[in-house]
């Protein structure tokens, strides 16, 4: 019925053109479901948050705060907001908390995650766990500088990720400590078979 200006400032979209359609259309298809109920149900729901499409066919984040109409018919007010870069900040800080900065492998935080999570399941299969530190590591730095330091460690991460491949999950704990952690191990002899 009604379509801010602020849609083409901050969308590229012509709200002319909006007038008289559907959001959904312009909603991604996976936040379609969650906007169609935030919608039915703006009392419940104040705030939504889903990818629309620009003016440039691209995918952006939204944040609508929903409020229902003083009207006779049943409406809607949504004052939305582009929230793109947040979105991508709070990826950034997720990733800086759950990922080795050098490697980006997971860290001891994320891994011991994943193994508290495969413990609660009560797996009816074993659970491998490797660890790995590198021999003579710190006579690495202490000789030949941090930077070949870093370089053998990524070399070291890049060679431990081609091993476990699909099979498990690896993560760099600190320092010059990896760890191997197999979902599904029938017995010892498979996590020294990666080992070696």
């Amino acid at each position: 019925r009604y379509v801010s200006p602020s849609h083409e400032r901050e969308l590229g979209l012509d709200p002319s053109q909006l007038l008289g359609g559907e959001l959904t259309e312009l909603v991604h298809p996976q936040d379609q479901p969650l906007v169609r109920t935030a919608l039915s149900d703006a009392a419940a729901t104040p705030r939504v948050e889903y990818r629309m499409r620009n003016g440039q066919g691209t995918w952006v984040w939204v944040e609508s705060a929903l409020r229902i109409a003083e009207t006779s018919e049943p409406a809607v007010v949504l004052s939305s907001r582009v929230v793109e870069e947040r979105r991508r900040l709070e990826q950034e800080l997720l990733s800086r908390a759950t990922h080795d900065p050098l490697t980006g492998l997971a860290n001891r935080a994320l891994m011991m995650q994943w193994l508290e999570e495969l413990l609660v399941e009560g797996r009816r299969t074993g659970i491998g766990l490797l660890f790995c530190d590198l021999d003579g590591f710190k006579a690495v730095n202490d000789r030949l500088g941090h930077e070949t330091g870093d370089d053998l460690l990524l070399q070291v991460a890049e060679r431990l990720r081609r091993s476990v491949g699909t099979d498990g999950h690896l993560a760099r704990f600190g320092g010059d400590e990896f760890v191997v952690l197999q979902p599904d191990v029938a017995d010892l002899a498979g996590v020294q078979a990666l080992g070696r």
